[in-house]
């Protein structure tokens, strides 16, 4: 996925549900308080039926706008890291052919971009996760580049990995 959090997918989604469980309840709990506080001060009462329906309805209502926002604030850093890709990539790519004139190797050259994280930020990043995917995993450069570039939030990115692997393979 291009979101990149820090945090594995299931692990995401089962903290979304949790939080809007968590939500549903505490709106449950906070409409019977409220209910029962306002009985017991003297407001006329109403019926416990249609108090608890209520309640129901609000705590279903916040069940599913609390994980809707979560999913709009992962939107949101997609979108962010995407920006902040595309901002930095003529420099990168700048940088990356200098590299390759004065004689080094892509794998060489991978490194030496995903190493810059101070200056090319969410870009590093993303060439950081191609080593990962040939030191862990044991892929070959050209398919961490191919995976790569299907997960980068970033289709300026995305083509400039498609547009380097036609040309590792043209040779």
């Amino acid at each position: 996925d291009g979101s990149r959090t820090e945090t594995p997918t299931d692990a995401y989604l089962a903290h979304l549900v949790a939080n809007g469980i968590l939500a549903f309840l505490l709106t449950i709990a906070w409409g019977l308080i409220l209910a029962f506080g306002a009985w017991a001060v003297g407001v006329p009462p109403v019926s416990p039926l249609l108090v608890i329906g209520w309640t129901i309805l609000a705590a279903a209502v916040v069940l599913n706008v609390v994980p809707l926002f979560q999913v709009l604030l992962l939107f949101s850093e997609q979108s962010s890291r995407e920006r902040e890709i595309e901002e930095v990539l003529p420099h990168a790519v700048s940088f990356m052919y200098t590299q390759a004139t004065g004689g080094s190797n892509l794998s060489q050259i991978i490194r030496s971009v995903g190493s810059s994280e101070q200056t090319y930020g969410e870009l590093a990043r993303e060439f950081q996760a191609i080593e990962r995917d040939i030191q862990y995993l044991g892929v070959d450069l050209t398919t961490a580049i191919e995976r790569q570039g299907e997960r980068t939030p970033s289709a300026e990115l995305s083509r400039f990995f498609i547009d380097l692997l036609s040309v590792i393979r043209s040779g």
